[in-house]
């Protein structure tokens, strides 16, 4: 198995739920989440995954390699 994740996360915007607006609210940190959203936030920038440590191998029982 590879370990993959995002080791650098850019900076979140709320996510569009209707004609392009974000939900408003009137505290920022407190958001009211649309039926049938998928999401609550896009990255800034294009996100990248990468291997975040060391390859994790799993012996098979019986099996040699």
């Amino acid at each position: 198995m590879f370990p993959i994740g995002l080791a650098k996360v850019p900076g979140w915007t709320p996510a569009p739920f209707e004609a392009g607006k974000p939900a408003q609210t009137p505290r920022k940190d407190v958001m009211t989440v649309p039926r049938g959203a998928t999401h609550l936030f896009n990255p800034d920038r294009p996100i990248a995954p990468e291997l975040i440590g060391e390859t994790i191998r799993i012996p098979v029982r019986g099996k040699r390699a």
